[in-house]
């Protein structure tokens, strides 16, 4: 023990192992008290109040948008690094074979990789500004940010991607790869662990939210978001009452799906009364609407205007209630993380409410895993003792913890997650991860090298 002390960098792997595992333990702590629905809901109505703050809107939305293809924007160089690996490798094994002869002719499927993705993300995010009348993936951050802040927002994280994967490509061909010992420090083999460390955190992730189908809290409380825009942005609050059927924003709850006694028994009197209230409200605003616009009239297609009924200590549509009145849901009809609601391929306690609801699916947390393998890219460098490449690795280190942080509460704030679902995933980092080491140390034993060693012996003459 006392020689591995004295190893260069032995503490830096000491803290960066220690860091990870306190990821882990809040991630599990969080994700076991969170689990607690009632809990899980104080803390994101808690947390939604920094929403009022116009920065804080603008910063919420930079992250959450960046966060949907950040993690290819980074993942593209570490599939780089393995290429660049098993072209050498294959090289130094046949000096006169096909690789050998061709391996320069790669750079063009680098840049041509890279060139796509590039030419795909901007057009996925041009394509935001131009369709669904600024819903884009059916958050509701037009009416709640505006386009001064949403624009520079998708400038920002576009230049920060594209300038990423641009530097690192022609880095990763045009230098690493030509250093002497780039073959030795196994870049490939931590490259392979940081990939297959996202591949197994997002395992659980397309598992659950496939059965789960667990609802976003912004979908239970879609009505008071869509009460700032009947008043401030009327002109999208008409487009939303004008869609309906697939691809239409059916994002809160629609009770057209029971009958005027189903809501009574299921729901209460109360969330009647606030149905038929909120229905009447909604009609004489479409007639006053259809007066003041007969050129662009609404035909109500669109029923998803509601609250969800919830099992809240506090009313989500601002209706006091006493203690002992908790007849909206009971403790099955809530929306905990382990409660399927019907849609997927699980059934469940609430497939009665499966009519009525929004097609999400919010546990796990998707974008904790993107932001967990964007950070992962520093891994690759773990044993790298270049000065240069030290001083980068430790920047690095310092500025993945401050962005996965940064991601977790700013999921939390924008009610883009709940508590439960970013606790989860921050937790699974940890056996991702060692999962992730294992497959790989097995991998070149069982299957590399005797590969390479197979390759450098192939048809080759017998020694005698």
């Amino acid at each position: 023990m006392t020689k591995n002390k004295t190893q260069p960098y032995y503490w830096e792997n000491i803290i960066a192992i220690a860091v990870v595992g306190i990821f882990c333990i809040f991630g599990l702590i969080s994700w076991i008290v969170a689990s607690n629905y009632s809990l899980d809901l104080k803390f994101s109505e808690a947390l939604d109040n920094g929403m009022k703050y116009k920065f804080i809107r603008f910063w919420t939305m930079f992250r959450v948008l960046d966060g949907y293809e950040g993690v290819v924007t980074f993942i593209l160089p570490m599939v780089f690094v393995i290429a660049e690996s098993f072209l050498l490798a294959m090289k130094k094994a046949r000096p006169h074979g096909w690789f050998a002869h061709h391996h320069a002719s790669f750079t063009w499927v680098y840049l041509l990789m890279a060139a796509l993705w590039s030419a795909g993300i901007t057009l996925e995010s041009v394509y935001f500004f131009f369709s669904n009348q600024g819903f884009g993936r059916g958050y509701w951050y037009w009416f709640q940010t505006g386009w001064s802040y949403l624009i520079p927002g998708f400038v920002v994280s576009l230049t920060i991607q594209l300038v990423y994967l641009w530097t690192a490509t022609w880095y990763v061909h045009w230098k690493l790869a030509r250093r002497h010992d780039f073959l030795t420090n196994q870049y490939w083999k931590r490259a392979c662990v940081a990939l297959l460390t996202i591949g197994f955190i997002y395992i659980p992730i397309a598992v659950f939210k496939s059965g789960l189908r667990r609802e976003y809290l912004y979908n239970i409380k879609f009505a008071d978001l869509l009460t700032r825009m009947e008043t401030d942005f009327p002109q999208r609050f008409a487009f939303y009452l004008n869609q309906g059927g697939i691809g239409g924003w059916d994002y809160g709850f629609n009770p057209d799906a029971y009958s005027d006694s189903d809501l009574k028994n299921l729901f209460g009197e109360r969330y009647f009364e606030y149905v038929q209230n909120r229905k009447a409200y909604i009609q004489e605003w479409i007639q006053n609407w259809n007066t003041e616009n007969p050129e662009n009239p609404i035909t109500l297609v669109n029923k998803y205007y509601f609250n969800f009924p919830g099992n809240s200590s506090r009313d989500l549509f601002n209706n006091p209630r006493p203690s002992t009145d908790w007849n909206y849901f009971d403790s099955n009809q809530t929306y905990p993380w382990y409660k399927p609601t019907g849609w997927g391929k699980w059934g469940g306690d609430n497939n009665l409410l499966k009519e009525a609801i929004p097609h999400q699916s919010a546990f796990p947390s998707g974008h904790m895993a993107a932001a967990f393998g964007i950070c992962m890219t520093v891994y690759i460098f773990k044993g790298d003792r270049q000065k240069s490449v030290v001083i980068g690795r430790r920047i690095g280190f310092v500025a993945g913890l401050i962005f996965c942080l940064d991601m977790f509460f700013s999921l939390a704030i924008s009610l883009s997650h709940w508590w439960s679902d970013l606790g989860f995933t921050m937790f699974w980092l940890g056996p991702a991860l060692i999962t992730a080491y294992g497959v790989t140390m097995l991998g070149t034993k069982v299957l590399v090298n005797p590969f390479f060693k197979w390759v450098k012996n192939w048809n080759q003459p017998h020694q005698k």
